[in-house]
């Protein structure tokens, strides 16, 4: 992110932070959101060099600027209903300055599809302080509940099961067309593997306005 520097940022589910902060070090002026606060609130105490907001995604119209690069990652956008991604497709593609990018990243839900449950590795951050369990349970190919726990040694910080939105690789391509995105670049992984809906553990979409 070295060069960075001038560029406006939009982390949307930016979560603890972390990944807003390295935009910012690279001279980025980022602001991350999430609705959760507890992930604001570590944030904002960890991370200052970025900007900081509790506020849920479908909202983000009410920002009122424009912004250079919007990125959301994590599997985020699965928590959007087929609507809801629709909804908020149409406000990021407003916010983004002519030619900005949008980039996205969720499971590879024709994969996961395919099982009746699922659990991720546990993720440490925080070099260890941190510990993010997630597992997908009761999968169908209209809701899945995804248990999300954050644990701070043997303190929890929070522990909740949420329903997630399985969209399709194929359903994903027609609402972005049908805004008016162009499709730059299709990964199954971040070394820049394509994508294989059979195979992908991932799917991370970049588009441009």
């Amino acid at each position: 992110y070295a060069d960075a520097s001038g560029t406006q940022v939009l982390d949307a589910g930016c979560g603890t932070g972390q990944y807003a902060s390295e935009f910012a070090r690279g001279g980025a002026e980022v602001l991350g959101i999430d609705r959760d606060a507890h992930m604001i609130t570590y944030a904002k105490a960890h991370y200052q060099i970025a900007s900081f907001l509790e506020m849920d995604m479908s909202q983000i119209q009410d920002l009122g600027k424009t912004f250079d690069l919007i990125y959301s990652i994590g599997n985020v956008i699965s928590h959007l209903s087929e609507s809801g991604v629709r909804h908020f497709l149409e406000h990021v593609y407003k916010l983004l300055c002519h030619g900005g990018y949008w980039i996205f990243q969720v499971v590879n839900w024709d994969a996961i599809l395919s099982e009746p449950s699922y659990n991720f590795p546990d993720k440490i951050i925080e070099g260890g302080s941190l510990k993010f369990i997630r597992q997908y349970g009761n999968v169908s190919d209209r809701e899945v509940s995804f248990r999300t726990a954050l644990m701070s040694g043997e303190e929890v910080v929070f522990d909740e099961v949420t329903p997630l939105y399985p969209l399709k690789h194929a359903t994903y391509l027609s609402l972005h067309r049908d805004i008016g995105f162009t499709l730059c670049g299709n990964f199954g992984d971040y070394t820049g593997t394509p994508f294989d809906p059979a195979v992908s553990k991932a799917n991370i979409m970049v588009f441009q306005t």
